[in-house]
């Protein structure tokens, strides 16, 4: 068992940033048992290799409108990121 991240078999698992260290967490993840891993990136090329490497699930964050404040920006993001997964 993990004891830093405490992931243990049949969870799941988001992991943001699908460059070198993300991915080997996402490889990491699926040793342990990881039963859904989301990647989140901003590169689709990133997410792309991500799906075909380890990830289940991928996720694009959608760009930032003009004039929307971060946390407008966070919120939708989130409620987006929910309804998509």
């Amino acid at each position: 068992m993990n004891t830093l991240g405490k992931l243990k078999s049949n969870e799941s698992v988001a992991i943001f940033g699908a460059g070198p260290i993300g991915l080997v967490c996402m490889a990491v993840a699926r040793a342990l048992g990881a039963k859904r891993i989301v990647a989140v990136d901003i590169v689709p090329s990133r997410l792309e290799f991500a799906k075909a490497y380890a990830a289940t699930d991928v996720y694009l964050p959608p760009a930032v409108e003009a004039g929307e404040d971060k946390i407008k920006y966070t919120d939708r993001n989130a409620k987006t990121m929910r309804e998509q997964l």
